[in-house]
């Protein structure tokens, strides 16, 4: 079966749940919410589903003596209202290191959850990362790949994580989860501090080690939340700017027939998420690449 095969399969497979889940199109299944989901309303608006699949024909994207990577990954950039030009210019009449300008999404303008679906379609069961890297408005996050005489390692996504998912013919060859509203505000707030790190944390001379690329890791790091790591006291910016959109995707080292969902909840609360069907200006996709890869 085909990447393109498998995406719309799994396109069909959500709009059946859909049908069973009533008008609103979806059930809610983060813990934080434990219930029904509401439909579009004031301030919240649900995204169409999107889907990115794996086909075991995919040939790595790194591959040497230690490590091989097999990914696949799509982009979402949220519906977010573009600024004036006189909204613009008061925002950029201050600065707010390390960014050259306040943001015109805050953290707290604009809040994100996503719930989704990883499934198998092998006979035998795989380890599958599903990866989120976050963009905001100054630019969007790529992992690096570091290779040295020793070995060669890639830094964590935004959001990195790995599940044993079983093979079809197990009681479930899927995984169901949602990175809630808390779990993409400290992924605004990473990588609003990945931001600082590398603006800050350049060694002093050539023969120092440079502590970015640790940095970065950990402040990416799912278990080390950014209140409760001192090491990163340092590099937390005043302002963190909101989330835009961000790419999505899963990894495995060794082929796989596997495919991730996702749905995609906004709660808007400062103005900035267009309404579903309104014809407005947007903002645009971020361009520039923060990653420690691109670093002096």
């Amino acid at each position: 079966m085909s990447a393109s095969e498998l995406n719309r399969a799994a396109a069909c497979e959500w709009r059946r749940r859909s049908q069973l889940r009533g008008a609103c199109g979806w059930l809610a299944l983060a813990a934080s919410s434990g219930g029904l989901a509401a439909c579009d309303d004031d301030n919240t608006r649900r995204l169409d589903p999107l889907s990115v699949a794996m086909t075991s024909d995919f040939a790595p994207i790194y591959s040497d003596n230690e490590l091989t990577i097999y990914e696949t990954k799509t982009s979402l950039m949220l519906p977010i209202l573009a600024p004036r030009p006189e909204q613009l210019d008061r925002l950029g009449s201050e600065s707010s290191a390390p960014f050259e300008r306040m943001p015109w999404v805050e953290r707290e303008d604009v809040r994100v959850q996503v719930t989704w679906t990883l499934s198998n379609l092998d006979p035998e069961p795989h380890n599958v990362w599903v990866m989120v890297d976050p963009w905001n408005e100054f630019g969007r996050y790529a992992p690096a790949v570091h290779v040295s005489d020793n070995e060669a390692m890639r830094d964590f996504s935004g959001i990195d994580m790995l599940f044993a998912l079983p093979g079809v013919g197990s009681a479930e060859p899927r995984i169901v989860g949602t990175f809630t509203f808390d779990d993409m505000d400290e992924l605004a707030v990473d990588f609003a501090t990945v931001f600082k790190i590398l603006e800050d944390a350049v060694p002093a001379g050539e023969d120092d080690e440079d502590p970015r690329a640790t940095l970065v890791n950990h402040a990416f790091n799912v278990r080390d939340r950014s209140n409760r790591s001192p090491l990163l006291d340092p590099y937390r910016p005043s302002v963190v700017p909101g989330l835009v959109g961000f790419d999505f995707g899963l990894r495995t080292a060794e082929p796989a027939n596997v495919a991730l969902e996702m749905l995609v909840e906004l709660r808007d609360e400062g103005d900035r998420v267009a309404r579903r069907g309104e014809s407005v200006p947007l903002l645009e996709p971020p361009q520039a690449i923060i990653s420690v890869a691109d670093t002096p």
